[in-house]
């Protein structure tokens, strides 16, 4: 009901054929993982250019977990040089709490084989005009809408976390538990959640944020089953791809 009206209102706009899709992920590196799992598939593209969506990545696997791939590490991010090791440079990303270098970190860690590989493709998809599905981060997707967004697992799960005793996202809360400093990072966080969810002109779904209490804490297979059927692409299209 409406303010307190008996008769329930139904909507009667008529159902629109979906045409397009975007992935909405919290960082830049979620979208490194996402291109590995649709490595064969190629209706779809980035927002961002590639060279920046994989320049923190890149940079920190090539100084850190696989040097022979063929990359130069921007000037910008010489500073990376300075750390002893991946360890020594993870433990400074958790003290800045810096959301987007701890998944880069995490994607030099474990995906250093494939990531050249992933920006090449990335770069062949980011030259399409037009795809069906399109991914991007929360921040670069303000502006744009879809017919439909999926949110991908590495968004917090602050409805779930807030008031939950030792439930807080790690990546949200660092060392100072409880500072103002803090609060302010969750407003924006919920910000960042609101912008994504309301990319979607017909449907958004959640779901898998559900599995995303930690970075990378969710199923990688439930994304890659939900761009496979947007772009209407055989289950087992993506397998060898890794």
């Amino acid at each position: 009901t409406f303010k307190e009206e008996s008769t329930k209102i139904h909507g009667t706009a008529p159902h629109k054929e979906v045409l397009n899709h975007a992935i909405i992920t919290r960082t830049n590196a979620k979208i490194v993982e996402v291109i590995e799992g649709i490595m064969k598939n190629t209706n779809w593209k980035t927002i961002r250019d590639p060279k920046e969506l994989f320049k923190l990545p890149l940079s920190i696997t090539k100084l850190f977990t696989n040097r022979m791939i063929d990359y130069t590490v921007p000037s910008e991010l010489f500073f990376l040089d300075r750390f002893k090791n991946i360890d020594d440079l993870e433990n400074y990303a958790k003290n800045m709490n810096d959301i987007e270098m701890m998944s880069a970190i995490s994607i030099a860690k474990h995906k250093s084989s494939v990531i050249e590989k992933c920006f090449q493709k990335a770069m062949t998809q980011f030259s399409l005009k037009d795809a069906q599905v399109y991914l991007t981060t929360a921040h670069t997707s303000k502006g744009l809408e879809w017919d439909e967004v999926y949110l991908t697992d590495d968004y917090p799960n602050i409805l779930k976390e807030i008031g939950k005793a030792g439930g807080i996202p790690r990546f949200i809360y660092a060392q100072n538990k409880g500072t103002s400093f803090e609060i302010g990072q969750i407003v924006e966080e919920i910000n960042l959640l609101y912008v994504a969810v309301t990319r979607a002109r017909e449907s958004a779904d959640l779901r898998d944020i559900e599995d995303g209490d930690t970075l990378f804490g969710g199923n990688m297979s439930k994304i890659i089953e939900k761009t496979e059927q947007n772009m209407a692409i055989p289950p087992d299209a993506h397998k060898g791809s890794k």
